[in-house]
Order: C-alpha cells, then structure tokens, then sequence
C-alpha cells in the first residue's frame, strides 16, 4: 500500500479520489513498489498535478500544487545473470548496495560512481560521471531499462531498441518519466594495485595523456587538489590512478569502516576553518603519498568508499577540456581569493570518451571538477553566488557544468554548455505533451 506523508497541508485529500482538499498543497509519495509508482503518476494526472521525482534527502524547496515522488524505498533486487554479467535491480537501490550483492559472486559493477551511496536513479536522471575514464558516465554501465512514460505506458530503453529515448533520458532528470527496473552491466572483480604521485596542478594534464589516457588497464583515476590556505593553495595535487593487477578474483569485498569514519570525521572536523584544512592536507599527503598505507583493494571496495559530501556542504561539479586545467585553476585560485572562499574540497577525474547522449557534456579528454564549499563559510547571497560565478568560469574555458547545479534558470547557456539541449527540448515535448513530469533543478527547461 502506498505510504503517504503530508507536507504543507491543511486538509487530507483521498488518495483514490479525484477530489482535493485544497488545490495549492504539496503532496509527498514514498513508492515501495511498481503499482505504487503507477498509482502516484495517475493521482497526479487525475487531479492535473505536476510530478517531481526526487532523492529523499533533498533539501530543495518544494513547490506547492506538486505531487513529489520519492523512489529510496524501491529498492529490491530482481535477478542476477551470472553468465551474461547483468544485474536487474529497482531504481532506489544505491550502488553500494548493488555492488554488496553482486561482491560474493566474484563480480563487480562496470560503472564506478563517484557516489557509491546515492540512489542509481538520481545518478541517471542527473547523468552523473564516475571513476573510471573508459565508462565514464552511468549510461556506460547500464544494459538497459524499464521507464514509466507520462502516458502511462511502461516501455523498455535500450540503446538498440529505443535510441532516441535512450539519448535523452540520461540527465533528463525525470522529466521524460519515471525510471523503474535497471539493468546493471557487471564485470569480473579484480585486484587493483594503487599509484600516486605528487605533482605540480600544471603537470597535470600531460601525466593524464602520458599514462592514462587510452590505458585499459587503469580503472579508476582522479586527482586531489591542495586547498590549504597558503603558498601550495590551488597549486599542489596528488594524481592517483587504480591499476588492474589480477583480473580473476573471487570472494566478497574488504571493508573498512573504522578507516572510513575515521577519514569521515577528519573531513567534517576540516570544515571548521583554514588552520583546520592545513592540518588536514598535511594528514592527506601522508595518506596519499604512503603506499604502505594503501594494500591492493578490488574494484568493489574501490566502489564502495565513494559517499557523498553532508548536508552543509555545496558540492558543484564542472566539466573542463583536460587542455584547459591548468588556466581554469589559475583564474579559479584568483576568484577564489578575491572573493574569500574557503574550499573543503577539490577533486577531478579524468573523463576520456566521447558519447552522443543529448544531455552530456562535451566528453573526450575531459575533466570532471568537483567542488565543495562549506555553507557556513558563506551567507545566503554568497552562496547563490557561488554557482553562477564558477558556471561563468567554466564556459570561458570551454566547459560546462552539471546540470544538478541548484536551479538554472538561463536556459541560453544550458543550450551553450550542452548543444543539443534544443533536441532534448523536441523529445520532451514529444513525449510529454501535457508536461506532466517536471524539475526542481530547471523547471523551464520543459
């Protein structure tokens, strides 16, 4: 039975009835199963109710007159093909505990998120990037899907099948429908031996061409920028990159969960200040630069130490030519000191091939840059600052940015940073006449 939670609201509405209490009010629907997300689309459609499918966890203001659908408890696991290496799993099942289940049979997923603990769904509907620089974006790892259209049809999406749907769903952010059951690409687990290298950020760019670039070998690849206020601020990196040592491997993942609160808490203490962040880079380089500290792990323990960053964090990710790196931290560091920020974070990885989805960035010796501020370094006008200002930065060095970036309203340079974006708009328009299916992020972009 569908469970209901109320926000916002004076009087009760039946769920089954076509009658409403009060027409402005917020409806919030937490889906368990299929005919539960069936029965939430068409209370929507019946009582002319915008959809919003949104993570749980979301902080993002609501708008009223909106039915929002949240998808974290449908999360069960359908079946798992060990001889075609596929898992078929609902979408409000995270990564992680995808990958815990496919661990004891020697397999790992193909896809590496960055976020290891966010619903697959969110990660396809805002076409996430991962780790691994040869499958780069979530499309790379999944077979196929199953979606709920607005019209109430429920279609299979594949990339032979279905390819005009398949290229605008990804990042679509749900606005095409609701995705239901995922097919997952697996692939065997394996022993992953880890390097890394100091460097200079202006070095950067050539170590990715010299020995990641067209590696089949390397699994995953990032880089960890030095945001300790000081002489190194933007300027000292450590590159580290996975590389396959075994590629025949059995048995469950190795998990660290002392190591990793450690780490967790160590990260969270940082964000009380700069003298903080120097001691804590101090720690990382240690870290970092200390191979005995780092044993051979699998690619499912790899996996699941990715998390996302707490609720006080501002975590924006941009997309930048590998070329342009090293000019776009040189205007970043001096943005950064004109306008006093304080970084918790900066991280990038390397986003090698290309593809045609609709709604991707520019890929193809591309870098993913991800940054986090702490809120409570910034009031409320600095950090509605913060995101168009670094999306301005971007597009002057032919980037891009994500399109989970808060709300982006200037639909001129979403069409700038994702030239197909008028394409996408023909196959919204297309699938969703009566635009049923809406987005917290950029409403108008339907």
């Amino acid at each position: 039975m569908l469970k209901q939670k109320w926000s916002k609201i004076i009087l009760l509405a039946l769920f089954s009835g076509s009658l409403l209490a009060e027409t402005s009010s917020t409806f919030v629907f937490n889906a368990q199963n299929t005919p539960d997300i069936i029965r939430a689309v068409n209370f929507a459609r019946n009582n002319q109710k915008g959809v919003i499918i949104q993570d749980e966890g979301s902080s993002r203001a609501q708008n009223s007159g909106t039915v929002y659908l949240h998808l974290n408890d449908f999360k069960q696991m359908i079946t798992l093909q060990l001889k075609d290496k596929t898992m078929l799993v609902q979408s409000g099942m995270t990564w992680n505990q995808a990958q815990q289940l496919a661990a004891p049979f020697g397999l790992s997923l193909k896809f590496i998120p960055a976020i290891a603990n966010e619903p697959i769904f969110e990660t396809i509907n805002y076409n996430q990037s991962g780790l691994s620089p040869q499958d780069p974006l979530v499309a790379d790892g999944v077979e196929s899907l199953r979606l709920l259209q607005p019209d109430g049809r429920v279609v299979d999406v594949s990339p032979d099948k279905t390819p005009q749907l398949w290229r605008g769903l990804f990042g679509a952010q749900g606005v095409l429908g609701v995705v239901l059951d995922v097919q997952l690409k697996l692939v065997k687990n394996q022993n992953l031996i880890r390097q890394a290298e100091r460097m200079s950020y202006r070095d950067y760019t050539p170590y990715l061409h010299d020995q990641v670039q067209d590696n089949p070998d390397i699994s995953a690849s990032f880089a960890r920028v030095d945001v300790a206020p000081g002489k190194d601020f933007l300027k000292d990196i450590y590159a580290v990159s996975y590389w396959v040592k075994d590629r025949e491997l059995t048995g469950s993942p190795k998990l660290h969960p002392v190591r990793d609160k450690i780490a967790s808490s160590v990260y969270q203490w940082s964000e009380k200040g700069d003298w903080e962040k120097g001691v804590r880079w101090q720690i990382e380089k240690s870290l970092l630069g200390n191979a005995s500290l780092h044993p051979n792990v699998t690619r499912a323990d790899l996996l699941l130490r990715q998390t996302r960053v707490t609720d006080n964090q501002m975590r924006l990710v941009y997309y930048i030519p590998a070329t342009q790196f090293a000019p776009f931290i040189d205007n970043l560091r001096t943005v950064a000191l004109t306008q006093k920020w304080s970084f918790n974070q900066i991280s990038a990885h390397y986003l090698a091939k290309p593809n045609d989805l609709l709604l991707a960035p520019r890929l193809g010796d591309t870098l993913a840059i991800v940054i986090s501020l702490p809120k409570s370094s910034l009031s409320t006008t600095e950090q509605q600052a913060v995101a168009p200002t670094l999306m301005n930065l971007a597009l002057s060095h032919g980037g891009s940015f994500a399109l989970d970036q808060f709300a982006v309203q200037d639909i001129a340079k979403i069409k700038l940073a994702y030239p197909q974006f008028s394409e996408f708009q023909k196959l919204k328009a297309e699938f969703d006449q009566d635009n049923l299916f809406a987005s917290a992020l950029y409403p108008s972009a339907g």
